[in-house]
């Protein structure tokens, strides 16, 4: 058998933009400022900058006091995750089509439904705000009282999306203010094709923020679905090493033996800057 690992990279590579889960498109991508970590259980600085003080009214002949910049630390352990998987020679002859193609497709949508689960961990675990739901159901009113712990800090180029399980796609749908193309929430250019998902899993828009329905990491430990409203940079991520593949003949087995790994961090840089409705 002859094995063309360039084709089998290639496979793998381009099926990865694609196979990439929801909140972790949303999140911020740090990588090319720390691109000098590159090994398993280093640790990663995210930046972070904490907000100056007010400003101070200036008198005739008196300098202004110059205030020490603060950065927070943020620190995330680089973790490295990986898949292998045997191809036996006697697969490629008896099954037909890109037997290739189609495990390098599987490969990648475990390797990115394995990053998307350790953001949403991470978002779980230090999220200050949630909210919960009205009987267990997703209203308006849960929503906008999700809204209500952004303050006035709500301008809609602020925000990155509504991430929610595909549970809450029917209490979008019955809502007038996501649907009604009248509505005074609504961009009506956006609204035209509210309720229709495109090819980013987005369902639409509300208050002109983009709401995604995704089923990876958005149920509870009790079964129960979440959703999550998400601010631009609440989330970073840093993506050290594209996926790695390598190969190995079974001589004995008559298979090969392909793995793939890659090597990432993530962390929530604003507790604040998420909400979680459960």
């Amino acid at each position: 058998m002859v094995f063309y690992p360039d084709i089998w990279a290639d496979c793998v590579n381009s099926e990865l933009p694609h196979t990439m889960g929801i909140i972790t498109r949303l999140s911020a991508d740090f990588t090319s400022m720390v691109n000098e970590i590159t090994q398993y259980g280093e640790k990663v600085h995210f930046p972070s900058f904490d907000r100056i003080g007010e400003a101070e009214e200036m008198r005739v002949g008196h300098e202004l006091t110059p205030e020490q910049v603060s950065i927070s630390d943020s620190t995330a352990t680089v973790k490295q995750v990986g898949k292998a998987i045997r191809i036996y020679d006697k697969e490629l002859v008896g099954i037909k089509g890109n037997t290739y193609g189609e495990h390098a497709r599987q490969v990648a949508e475990a390797m990115m439904e394995k990053l998307e689960l350790d953001i949403i961990k991470e978002i779980d675990n230090n999220a200050l705000f949630s909210v919960s739901l009205t009987n267990g159901n997703l209203t308006l009113g849960d929503i906008q009282n999700a809204m209500n712990y952004f303050g006035d800090k709500r301008i809609f180029s602020s925000f990155s999306g509504i991430v929610c399980n595909s549970y809450f796609a029917n209490a979008f749908y019955n809502m007038p203010m996501f649907t009604d193309i009248t509505s005074t929430t609504n961009n009506i250019a956006q609204a035209a094709t509210n309720g229709i998902m495109d090819a980013a899993n987005c369902i639409g828009y509300l208050y002109a923020i983009p709401v995604y329905l995704t089923d990876v990491g958005t149920l509870t430990d009790d079964n129960e679905p979440k959703l999550y409203i998400l601010k631009k940079r609440a989330v970073g991520k840093i993506m050290q090493r594209g996926v790695t593949v390598e190969h190995g003949r079974r001589d004995l087995l008559k298979a090969t033996d392909i793995s793939c790994d890659t090597l990432y961090a993530a962390k929530l840089l604003n507790p604040k800057g998420v909400v979680v409705l459960k």
